[in-house]
């Protein structure tokens, strides 16, 4: 971030004579947004890999285990995350098989609607539409992304654990019901995510 962003000098002028003169970033932005939508649209398959996805919560699970493990061990949270555990195995297991497919299903193109329709859902089996994440707006929804509650400009992932557990920390009280409730509702999401691959055209 440049100092001017975000301020009453954030403007045309700004950016034309100190932030990119020659608008050189500008354009290579546009070249890469461009590429990438161009593969995209040009893909019979998305290019879209949910075993990176699996991995990437495997490896949030264990930071943030981690940095809270005297919370996260404890007899009333060991239960919920085996099953948080449990969970993403079954994540992990369903985007390795879901992956052997996508070789055949470029061969029919409503088998590659399929595996495409299911690749497009895939994220939203993460976003929890009847709830919003503790402590922040509305709209903040997804139970592995999130802005930092301190720092809208910093992402953190399980975000709705961490906060949970800060609470917890900071009270020392009941709060640790919301500490189940957020893992709890990871789990759930993993597990859908999980069984929305689970399915591919000509197969049970």
């Amino acid at each position: 971030m440049y100092p001017l962003f975000g301020s009453a000098y954030d403007n045309f002028y700004s950016v034309k004579k100190f932030v990119d003169p020659d608008f050189e970033f500008h354009r290579v932005m546009a070249q890469v947004t461009g590429t990438i939508l161009l593969e995209l649209s040009d893909s019979l398959v998305l290019p879209i890999d949910a075993t990176h996805y699996a991995s990437a919560l495997q490896l949030y699970k264990d930071k943030l285990v981690d940095l809270n493990t005297a919370v996260l061990e404890t007899e009333q949270i060991s239960t919920y995350m085996d099953y948080l555990n449990i969970a993403i195995q079954n994540f992990t297991s369903a985007a390795a098989r879901f992956h052997l497919t996508v070789d055949d299903a470029v061969t029919h193109p409503l088998a590659a609607r399929a595996v495409n329709d299911q690749l497009m859902k895939l994220e939203r089996m993460f976003i929890r539409n009847d709830i919003a994440l503790p402590n922040r707006p509305v709209q903040y929804k997804h139970v592995l992304y999130a802005p930092d509650a301190d720092n809208v400009y910093d992402t953190v992932s399980l975000s709705g654990v961490l906060d949970s557990i800060k609470q917890f920390n900071a009270s020392n009280s009941q709060s640790i019901e919301n500490v189940k409730r957020q893992i709890s509702l990871i789990t759930l999401s993993t597990q859908a995510a999980a069984a929305s691959l689970q399915f591919t055209l000509g197969q049970e």
